[in-house]
């Protein structure tokens, strides 16, 4: 492509205003040529939609899309207005070309804008209607986008290269994660045998089926070396398998080769803990250069002086990145840890208002683009993003309410998710307006998209009374960690909820089943979570219920062992902000020796 461009003797220049060598355009660059001006009204409803289609592309890996923006503005500075304001990262057409401009006005037979113009290798019009194309795909999904450059590399003879060195490869084993529509694949294992480049997915067998799935929904189980120890300076290094990836704490649960049945979390962010071997398929996060995040790369050292990754991105360009700026596709960090309390819609608005430190809006609006300050979109004492087995959405964290009274916490990791109004009136313990809704047909047994039903947002033992006797289902699990809404209410520190649920669930004869029901990855029962939560009333619920106090975890720590570790002050600190209240340590301590 860069020798037709150069037959056309088209000077370009790049969006902040640099000459563009033309010897950088490759083969398999699709060029498309864009007729527009700022004064054209039509020009300002088609640019997003344009910008919307690269920007997908380009956030998929697929870098080939090279627009010319070609200029009908009154004014060069009215050009550069445009480009800055509305533009994407395209090329442009030098605007004193106006010859040129002409010249190619003519052969493509323009006669009105927008005009998007997509030229084959011989330098004829290779679509015919470009720009209906690009209304129809960005107002459907990237699926669609991707689907329409397919159909412009074959219009115009563009020969597809995928670059394999970022892909996971075949014959990985991998472990399903995060899946939305199909969540019942959640947590099942797999090979890769493939990669579909035009459909950005891998194809993983899961048994006798195959699955096309996403990079991002898959947790490689990769080979890696573990400190078997602690500290700076570990006295033996061990061979070992990522086994799960953590939410909550954002460690990956490694299972010892050599030692089938011993889990060790352990923190890639910490090399003194862990180390990915050279081969490895990492996730690039937090650069300041921006264009590499998100993107995938490959481990080809470990730069042992300066604690370094060398990981080989798009175009086998390398960068030396800190452990804390990678991770494996499929698992995600924690953008946000925040404990909530069970309050008032009108006190959350105020804490939620333009008060708030800038950092910590700007952290709550990386979660979504819903997510609007000061606006109140979702329930903040009942945001759901179950994934953690441990956890469930409640993992983690200290507690967010006026006053410090914490009922519950939540751990926000960046996906805002659908409910019903059901759901929403039952968070905010809403029972009037629940009553009038059930009237009107709702399910009571509604599923939101982590197939959780109302009676798991319950704030108050009023509400589980109420939806168990219209019936609400008390053994159901949700799809994302097959946790039970008992097991919920004690990781939130629900106590109130969690005794009324007892009530029932011993009335139905499984309490038992429930009281000490382990989570399967890190065995962790609800006393555990409670325990380690540190909520006091909730571990006295549970205890008085008979909860086994010496049952293990993953690691053969107990619910007071765990309690310990976590050493509660009477006081923590401010953080962002917002004032953290934690049990002190003594009178959780107490609980267990009654």
């Amino acid at each position: 492509m860069a020798t037709l461009v150069q037959s056309y003797g088209l000077q370009l220049v790049d969006r902040s205003g640099k000459d563009f060598d033309v010897q950088q355009l490759t083969a398999s660059d699709v060029i498309a040529l864009y007729f527009s001006a700022h004064w054209c009204p039509p020009c300002r409803g088609f640019t997003p939609l344009l910008k919307k289609f690269n920007d997908t592309l380009q956030s998929l890996g697929e870098q080939s899309l090279r627009i010319i923006f070609v200029s009908s503005d009154n004014s060069e500075k009215e050009m550069w207005q445009y480009m800055y304001e509305s533009h994407g990262d395209w090329l442009a057409l030098k605007y004193d070309c106006k010859e040129l401009k002409d010249r190619l006005s003519r052969q493509f037979q323009v006669s009105g804008i927008p005009a998007l113009i997509i030229l084959d290798s011989l330098g004829r019009q290779a679509v015919k209607d470009a720009r209906s194309e690009v209304m129809a795909a960005a107002s459907a999904s990237s699926t669609q986008i991707l689907a329409t450059l397919s159909g412009w590399k074959a219009a115009a003879g563009v020969a597809a290269q995928v670059d394999t060195s970022t892909q996971i490869p075949s014959g990985t084993s991998v472990r399903v994660r995060g899946l939305q529509g199909a969540p019942e694949n959640n947590g099942l294992e797999g090979v890769v045998q493939s990669f579909d480049s035009s459909k950005r997915r891998y194809v993983v067998q899961i048994g006798e089926r195959p699955l096309s799935l996403k990079a991002a929904n898959l947790l490689q189980l990769l080979s890696l070396q573990v400190c078997r120890g602690e500290g700076e300076e570990p006295s033996e290094w061990i061979e070992a398998q990522v086994a799960d990836f953590d939410d909550a704490t954002g460690q990956y649960l490694c299972r010892l080769s050599k030692e089938a049945d011993e889990v060790l979390p352990r923190d890639l962010r910490q090399p003194s803990q862990a180390r990915l071997g050279v081969g490895a398929i990492v996730a690039v996060q937090g650069l300041q250069a921006g264009e590499w995040n998100e993107k995938n790369g490959k481990v080809t050292e470990f730069d042992e002086e300066r604690q370094r990754y060398q990981v080989q991105v798009e175009s086998g360009k390398a960068l030396k990145i800190k452990p804390e700026n990678i991770r494996l596709p499929g698992a995600w960090s924690l953008r946000l840890k925040v404990a909530m309390g069970t309050v008032m819609e009108e006190r959350v608005k105020a804490m939620l208002g333009p008060s708030l430190k800038p950092e910590m809006k700007t952290m709550m609006q990386e979660l979504g683009e819903n997510f609007k300050f000061p606006e109140w979109k979702y329930r903040m004492n009942k945001l759901d993003s179950c994934s953690s087995e441990e956890a469930s959405m409640f993992g983690g964290g200290a507690a967010f309410a006026p006053g410090g009274q914490s009922q519950g916490q939540a751990s926000l990791t960046g996906t805002i998710p659908k409910q019903s109004l059901l759901h929403e009136l039952v968070g905010i313990d809403r029972m009037e307006k629940v009553v009038k809704q059930l009237d009107k047909g709702t399910d009571i047994n509604v599923l939101d998209c982590m197939g959780e039903t109302p009676l798991f947002w319950a704030v108050s033992a009023e509400a589980v009374e109420y939806l168990v006797r219209e019936g609400a289902d008390i053994q159901h699990r949700n799809s994302i960690c097959q946790c039970s809404a008992f097991y919920k209410f004690a990781c939130q520190g629900s106590h109130k909820p969690l005794k009324a649920l007892a009530l029932h669930l011993r009335k139905a004869g499984v309490l038992e089943k429930y009281l000490d029901e382990p989570a399967s990855i890190t065995k962790r029962t609800p006393l555990h979570a409670a325990a380690h939560n540190g909520f006091l009333q909730t571990v006295k619920e549970l205890l008085s219920m008979g909860a086994d106090r010496d049952a293990q975890d993953y690691l053969g720590k107990t619910p007071l062992d765990l309690a310990r570790d976590r050493g509660f002050n009477e006081a923590a600190p401010a953080q962002h902000g917002v004032a953290l209240a934690l049990l002190g340590c003594s009178a959780l301590l107490d609980a267990f020796r009654l």
